[in-house]
């Protein structure tokens, strides 16, 4: 229809529309971007050989990565092991409930047995005694009664001490002092937990964790795969994916004896001696001789004879 009113109806989408994004679209593939870029990551770590403490400190774990970026990062362990504790001797206070007769008891109960026997013995004789019904009944011999008594005693005892377990951190080649953990344990079978939180790490950084740990009281032994840890966080990376040709040796030297060794010193003599010196008062003096000076001055197309002499005062 030209130049007039019109109206189109059509059934099915239109192609272009249906490839077109919506907003809500453009955000949602703007996360999935961004949760890629900065993805979790977890630098995990286990011992491959049984760790045997003691009371110095030696190290159980070691952890490096690299921050490719400035973020944060966080340490978290697992480990188990089994401790041995040391055995002490102490002393420990029991009380003890036991039953004593009574003193009035007793003495009732012998007054009655010796009337008694005083009975019997006036019986056997010649004479005849009238006892009555009452005495009868009277002569029943009572029983010791007991009462409960408690006593403090004190017994040596040997036991298990409480060992005590100490972490040192070290980030970097350097102690982390203000952070030393301690936790006690019990004899036999333990699960300890490690928890290290690092801020502020710079980006293209390479970092190195160290974990060192002690006993007081006892020993602790670590089996092959019972110690775990990991480093997780968004921006880093995993340790050195390649040998840099570095080997770290360790090995612990005990104290050197040395048995029968005699050292010699020749005699050493001498004698000190000081001296106090008496503050003098001293000046500087000189002596000038007397001179004199006589020379022939022009000024202003003036003449005349000059003369200077020294004279004492």
């Amino acid at each position: 229809k030209i130049n007039g009113k019109q109206t189109l109806k059509g059934v099915g989408k239109n192609p272009l529309l249906s490839s077109a994004k919506s907003k809500a679209d453009k955000n949602i593939i703007g996360l999935l971007n961004q949760v890629e870029t900065g993805k979790f990551v977890i630098c995990a770590y286990e011992n491959a050989s049984e760790l045997i403490v003691g009371t110095e400190p030696i190290r159980i774990i070691d952890v490096t990565f690299a921050a490719i970026e400035s973020t944060s990062a966080l340490f978290i362990g697992n480990i188990n092991c089994v401790v041995s504790a040391e055995e002490e001797t102490v002393t420990k206070e029991y009380t003890v409930s036991y039953e004593v007769p009574t003193v009035d008891s007793i003495i009732n109960r012998a007054v009655e047995i010796a009337k008694k026997e005083i009975a019997e013995e006036t019986e056997s004789g010649d004479g005849t005694e009238v006892v009555a019904e009452g005495d009868v009944e009277d002569n029943i011999i009572p029983e010791v009664e007991y009462e409960t008594t408690e006593s403090v005693i004190n017994l040596p005892v040997t036991e298990k001490v409480s060992p005590i377990v100490t972490f040192l951190y070290k980030l970097d080649d350097t102690w982390v002092e203000d952070y030393q953990p301690k936790q006690k344990v019990v004899d036999g079978e333990n699960i300890l937990s490690l928890l290290f939180p690092m801020g502020s790490l710079g980006a293209n950084s390479a970092k190195r964790l160290e974990v060192y740990m002690m006993i007081e009281g006892g020993e602790l032994v670590i089996a092959p795969a019972n110690c775990k840890a990991t480093v997780a966080g968004s921006g880093i990376a995993s340790g050195y994916t390649e040998w840099d040709g570095k080997i770290v040796i360790e090995q612990q030297i005990s104290l050197l004896q040395i048995p029968n060794a005699v050292v010699s010193v020749k005699a050493l003599d001498g004698n000190v001696g000081f001296k106090t010196y008496t503050d003098v008062k001293s000046g500087v003096s000189d002596v000038f001789g007397r001179y004199t000076l006589k020379n022939k001055v022009t000024l202003l197309g003036l003449s005349g004879n000059v003369g200077m002499v020294e004279e004492e005062i």
